[in-house]
């Protein structure tokens, strides 16, 4: 028996706004360059993190179409069309494992970002615990990324590659599977 559709919706929005808060608590003042703007879940509008955050200098950036209330570019994260050093804040969350070429990615991430800026990334721990959960969740009510994820690392092989691009500030998980990094351009 699925579960109740309310209590997927609440149980989605405060895993989503739980990371949220998180990652808020790690920006420092000034703008917001949001990478994968889009929704987040079924359940939830486009934005929701620029929603949530409430800059209005903010920008977000998906590579399809997103509709809101804040200025955004379609673009990949491959290819960041915009200017080198513009933003003081990057939000990359569960966009990287989406990405083949996440070394061309990080790269973009690190052009974008003001020196001094930070750069908080999430992304799932992948290893048994999470297949299973992902599995689970896929196959019962989280149909809209299944087979969108192409790479997965796990958080040792990311601390090394993160840490490679950026100054590693703070690790910290989320509901145990997912992690957030946070950085500083070097």
């Amino acid at each position: 028996m699925i579960a109740d559709a309310s209590f997927i919706r609440w149980l989605r929005k405060t895993h989503h706004e739980g990371r949220y808060k998180k990652v808020v608590s790690q920006l420092k003042n000034g703008n917001v360059f949001d990478i994968g703007c889009g929704r987040p879940c079924e359940t939830m509008p486009d934005q929701a993190f620029l929603r949530y955050l409430n800059r209005p200098d903010s920008v977000g950036m998906d590579i399809k179409p997103v509709e809101g209330p804040y200025r955004f570019i379609q673009g990949s994260i491959e290819a960041i069309p915009l200017p080198d050093a513009t933003f003081d804040n990057v939000a990359a969350m569960e966009v990287i494992e989406h990405v083949a070429n996440w070394q061309k990615a990080l790269s973009e991430i690190k052009r974008v970002t003001k020196p001094g800026g930070m750069i908080v990334i999430s992304t799932p721990d992948c290893g048994r615990v999470w297949d299973l959960i992902w599995d689970t969740w896929t196959k019962s009510v989280g149909h809209m990324w299944h087979d969108a994820h192409v790479v997965t690392l796990s958080s040792k092989d990311w601390i090394k590659i993160l840490s490679e691009h950026f100054k590693l500030i703070r690790i910290q998980r989320h509901w145990n599977y997912d992690v957030i990094y946070t950085c500083m351009k070097k």
